[in-house]
């Protein structure tokens, strides 16, 4: 389940942990933001990524024991990506 598995992104005016679930748009830009340092080193990522001729693609890949294994695409919303807190 995507939302069961997640990380803290901030918190809401009463103070309250605000989760974000992995998969999701919003988890993905608290991982963009972790490491500004790297995207101070590499300035052709973060602009890349600003002018799209970078994209993301967010696969999921879950493996049941059988023997097989499944890949998902996950859908992200590249407008809602935070690309002005990594510079470029």
């Amino acid at each position: 389940m995507l939302n069961s598995v997640g990380k803290t992104i901030g918190h809401d005016s009463a103070g309250q942990a605000v989760r974000a679930a992995q998969g999701f748009t919003d988890y993905l830009n608290s991982l963009l933001t972790a490491d500004l340092n790297l995207w101070a080193q590499r300035h052709d990522i973060a602009a890349g990524l600003k002018d799209g001729s970078i994209t993301i693609e967010y696969d999921l890949a879950t493996a049941p024991g059988d023997g097989t294994s499944t890949i998902t695409n996950l859908v992200i919303d590249q407008s809602r990506l935070d690309l002005e807190a990594i510079g470029g």
